[in-house]
């Protein structure tokens, strides 16, 4: 049996006594109105399921005091808190936050209340259980799709990223942003940080084709104001731009 399988079936066997399992990385920016919403949720759903989970909020000095709220969480699961001096971005929030990571598996996750965490149970399944090596939360697949709240703009812009994404890696929805995966796939994995789709980041750069996509309605914020412009969508062209190059030259 190879080091991947062994690693595998020892994650299996043993994820039950881990005292952490997953760390699942929330970057935030002004979500002061979310961010304890959010904790609730995840804190509620890790009790209910057993599962060791540890919550890390990555904060770039939110004028809102976003962080504040953040450091005065008191839930019945770890939380590690953050803030950014100096720094901005949401990518590379994300990796500081993998940085102090003490579980087996990685997630990431938006803090704006828009990803469905009721879904991170099965992710885990399919990564503990049935072998898979990411599980990628899908807008796009049956049993997914988006509320009728979201502004129609918005889904034309995500649906025609989409279709550049999707050249890139072979799954439906490469633009999510709301995945779990095993640790280990980003040994010796460089990551670029100045792009926000740090999930697509992951996905193209590990080159693993070995996903789950479990299905998810994507709503619409109620609280916040989304951080999508021109300067983001601009971000997202070079980002694509760069992950075509890795592609199909590996530099």
């Amino acid at each position: 049996m190879d080091e991947t399988k062994t690693a595998k079936k020892q994650l299996r066997e043993d994820y039950r006594g881990l005292k952490t399992l997953v760390s699942l990385v929330v970057p935030t920016y002004n979500e002061r109105e979310n961010i304890k919403p959010l904790a609730d949720s995840i804190s509620s759903l890790c009790e209910s399921n057993s599962l060791p989970l540890e919550l890390i909020i990555v904060d770039d000095d939110s004028p809102d005091g976003t962080g504040i709220v953040a450091k005065s969480l008191n839930h019945n699961i770890p939380i590690k808190v953050i803030i950014r001096r100096w720094r901005r971005g949401l990518s590379s929030a994300v990796v500081e936050g993998f940085e102090i990571a003490e579980g087996e598996i990685f997630g990431i996750m938006d803090a704006d209340l828009s990803h469905d965490y009721r879904i991170i149970p099965e992710m885990v399944k399919a990564i503990t259980q049935e072998g898979y090596d990411i599980a990628l939360g899908s807008r796009y697949i049956p049993g997914g799709g988006f509320d009728k709240n979201w502004p129609f703009k918005r889904r034309l812009l995500s649906y025609i990223g989409t279709k550049f994404a999707k050249k890139l890696i072979p799954v439906n929805d490469p633009l999510s942003g709301f995945m779990l995966f095993r640790k280990d796939i980003l040994t010796g994995v460089k990551l670029n940080t100045y792009g926000f789709k740090i999930a697509l980041e992951i996905l193209v750069r590990t080159r693993n084709t070995n996903i789950k996509e479990i299905p998810y309605v994507f709503v619409n914020r109620e609280r916040g104001k989304s951080k999508i412009g021109l300067r983001t969508m601009l971000g997202y062209f070079f980002q694509l731009c760069e992950l075509y190059i890795f592609k199909y030259t590996g530099k």
